[in-house]
């Protein structure tokens, strides 16, 4: 559990949905960067730099003691957001074998290092690497990472929960290791419910409801004839 403010407790999941849902609302501006990528990435790494001099070390998860903390937290996770938008903008460099193997490595010594900017230079290379074809690429499109990839957001929102609620359960009775496989081979299975009863659903109505509001209605429609 995380501290907030006098004591109190928060599951690490609410803390990330807070920062993803105040940033999500600035990723429509990430289009006036189309073709100033370069600009983008600074401004999210000034906005990184303003958290730390907030007061918000890298790799701190919090939400802050103070709105203004809990704003200058958010915006010390503005590179990766930053990062997966120029992915999604930029026409993406192909890599031959030699630059294939280099990012291979430079993906291991990063997740090494364990620091922020390390993983998202990491992902961005995994990315590059997955999209270059070979046997990585083919590894991933195997019916048992294409599973996990379709659960893996049902498997964030779960497993903390079903973490937690094993260790109040079996604290002092059982191994911390004994919980821990517990909590692996219970959050899978809740995963994919998750995703089957209530993400899949979900997905499914807001296509409809998407799709209802472009829909003109038809008094207008013959006003407008």
């Amino acid at each position: 559990l995380l501290s907030h403010g006098a004591g109190f407790q928060l599951n690490p999941v609410l803390w990330s949905l807070v920062h993803e849902w105040r940033i999500a609302l600035l990723l429509p501006l990430a289009l006036l960067f189309r073709g100033q990528l370069g600009l983008l990435l600074a401004l999210s790494l000034l906005g990184a730099g303003v958290a730390r001099l907030a007061g918000m070390p890298e790799g701190w998860v919090t939400l802050g003691d103070s709105l203004a903390q809990t704003f200058a937290a958010s915006a010390g996770l503005l590179p990766a957001f930053a990062a997966g938008a120029a992915l999604a903008l930029a026409r993406l460099p192909q890599l031959d074998r030699a630059g294939a193997a280099a990012a291979a490595i430079a993906v291991v010594v990063m997740a090494m290092a364990a620091q922020d900017y390390g993983v998202i230079a990491a992902s961005v290379l995994l990315i590059l690497l997955a999209q270059a074809g070979g046997g990585f690429a083919r590894a991933l499109r195997r019916p048992l990472p294409l599973w996990l990839g379709r659960i893996s957001y049902s498997l964030y929102l779960v497993h903390m929960p079903l973490l937690l609620a094993l260790v109040h359960l079996l604290h002092g009775r059982v191994a911390p290791g004994v919980v821990a496989g517990l909590a692996i081979a219970g959050s899978l299975p809740a995963a994919a419910a998750m995703h089957r009863w209530v993400e899949q659903p979900s997905h499914r109505l807001a296509r409809r409801l998407q799709g209802e509001g472009a829909r003109v209605p038809a008094g207008l429609s013959s006003q407008a004839r």
